[in-house]
C-alpha cells in the first residue's frame, strides 16, 4: 500500500466486478465515510448499504447515499451481525442477481486493486470450491493481523482457546500471515469477519450467517459448516486492507464483561449447534463462561 491513509483508485484495472454491502448501526458518519471513499470504484457494480434498526437518525441520514449504485434499506430489526448481512445479501441476489460479494464493515479501508484480486481470485477459482476470501488484515500503523485466518478448531481447543492459563495449550490454529514463500494465497477454514468476499452460491449452500449468533463467531461457525461442506476459503498474501477494529461495537456495547458475555453466548451457541454438544458437555462450558467472567471482572 502506498499509504497507510489513503485508498488508491486505478483505472487500468482488467474488469472484474462484484457487489458489496455494510452495515450500519448508530453509526450513519463513519458508514457516510466509507462509502464516499469507495464509491468511484468501477469494480463495485453495486453497493447495498443495510441500516440494522438503528435507534438515532442513521437510516435518514444515509438515504443521501441513495443512487442506481447504491441501495439503503432497513433490515426491519436489530437481529445482530448476521442477521442484517444476510439480509443484506438476499437484496443483492434477488435484484442484481450479484454472485460475488464483499462483506464489508465500515470502519476498514481497502484499495480498488484489493477488491478486484478477491473477485479475480473467486472466479478463477470457481471450479475448486473456494466460497470466500479476503485480503490481509492491517491495522492503522500497518501491523499484519496475525489473528485473521484460522482452521476450523476442535471442540475443546474452542471452548478453552481465550482463557488465560489453558488457552496456552488449547490453542487456535491461526494462519501464518507473514509467510515469505512465494506463494499468493493461504489455504484455511475461518475469515476474521470484517472485510471478506463470497461466491453467494456457495454461501447460501452453507446457510449463510447463523442468525442464531447475535455477534461474534460468526466465522467459525461458518468455516465449520463450508469445511462439512467441502468449502475452502483462502488469504490472498499480497493483498491488504485497513481495519480500525469494532468501533461501532465499543461505541454501543460499553463494558469488556459485557462484550466478553456476548462472546461467550455466541461461543456456546457454536458448540451446542456445530460441534453438538449435549447436556453435560454443555454444562461444563456454562461452567467455564462463569470462571472467565469472573476472572475478568476481578482483574480485567
Amino acid at each position: 500500500m502506498s499509504s497507510i491513509n489513503a485508498i488508491t483508485h486505478n483505472t487500468n484495472i482488467e474488469k472484474v466486478s462484484y457487489s458489496l454491502i455494510v452495515l450500519n448501526y448508530n453509526n450513519a458518519s463513519e458508514t457516510l465515510r466509507y462509502v464516499n471513499a469507495i464509491l468511484e470504484y468501477d469494480s463495485i457494480d453495486h453497493i447495498m448499504i443495510v441500516d440494522n434498526k438503528s435507534t438515532d437518525n442513521s437510516f435518514e441520514q444515509l438515504k443521501e447515499l441513495k443512487s442506481p449504485k447504491v441501495d439503503v434499506v432497513s433490515s426491519g430489526k436489530n437481529g445482530g451481525y448476521g442477521y442484517g448481512n444476510n439480509f443484506g445479501i438476499r437484496e443483492l441476489v434477488e435484484k442484481y442477481h450479484s454472485k460475488y460479494i464483499a462483506i464489508s464493515n465500515p470502519d476498514v479501508k481497502f484499495e480498488e486493486n484489493t477488491g478486484v484480486e478477491c473477485a479475480r481470485f473467486l472466479v478463477q477459482n470457481e471450479s475448486a470450491s473456494y466460497f470466500a476470501v479476503a485480503p490481509v488484515m492491517i491495522n492503522i500503523t500497518g501491523e499484519k493481523n496475525k489473528y485473521c485466518a484460522w482452521d476450523a478448531p476442535r471442540a475443546v481447543n474452542y471452548l478453552f482457546f481465550s482463557l488465560p492459563v489453558l488457552g496456552k495449550v488449547f490453542k487456535l490454529d491461526y494462519k501464518n500471515v507473514e509467510d515469505t514463500d512465494d506463494s499468493k494465497y493461504l489455504n484455511c477454514d475461518c475469515i476474521a469477519g470484517s472485510f471478506l468476499m463470497v461466491n453467494a452460491e456457495l454461501f447460501s449452500n452453507i446457510g449463510m450467517y447463523d442468525e442464531g449468533i447475535f455477534l461474534y463467531c460468526e466465522e467459525t461457525s461458518l468455516g465449520i459448516r463450508a469445511k462439512k461442506k467441502g468449502y475452502r476459503s483462502a488469504i490472498l498474501l499480497d493483498q491488504t486492507f485497513i481495519h480500525a477494529h469494532s468501533t461501532t461495537i465499543s461505541k454501543e456495547i460499553k463494558g469488556k464483561v459485557k462484550r466478553l458475555n456476548i462472546m461467550w453466548n455466541s461461543r456456546l451457541h457454536v458448540l451446542e449447534n456445530e460441534y453438538k454438544w449435549g447436556k453435560v458437555r454443555m454444562v461444563l462450558a456454562r461452567i467455564v463462561k462463569c470462571i472467565h467472567l469472573l476472572e475478568v471482572s476481578i482483574f480485567g
